[in-house]
């Protein structure tokens, strides 16, 4: 039961297969660096990187979800590490880029979460 649970997918949304220049940065001064997404849902990627990143840390990216779509800037948190990338979760995604990715996807808008009190979200 337990290696059933383990194995179990817990991502909320659907993931979409992609290929997405994505330009990231962990820190404000620094440069952007590009990887590549490989998969997009409507509350996070999947980012292709060799590049070290710890795990709840704040990522800012720009990326465009389809060919000449406009840019969405959004910060992420870095929900999980593997050998091949991070998965990001979206934080606090502006209507715009929301209403873009439900185009993108084909899925209904995500529903913003509110946390329970005194459970704030950090970033």
């Amino acid at each position: 039961m337990i290696g059933a649970l383990m194995t179990q997918d817990r991502r909320v949304h659907p993931r979409l297969p992609v290929r997405l220049l994505v330009q990231h940065q962990t820190e404000p001064e620094s440069a952007f660096e590009v990887d590549y997404a490989v998969d997009l849902s409507q509350g996070g990627l999947f980012l292709q990187t060799s590049r070290a990143l710890e795990p709840n840390s704040t990522l800012h990216l720009q990326f465009a979800p389809a060919r000449d779509a406009r840019v969405i800037e959004c910060f992420c948190r870095v929900a999980r590490v593997t050998p091949d990338g991070v998965g990001a979760a979206f934080l606090q995604l502006d209507d715009g880029a929301s209403a873009l990715l439900t185009e993108v996807l084909g899925q209904p808008p995500m529903v913003p979460m509110t946390p329970a009190a005194g459970h704030e979200l950090r970033a």
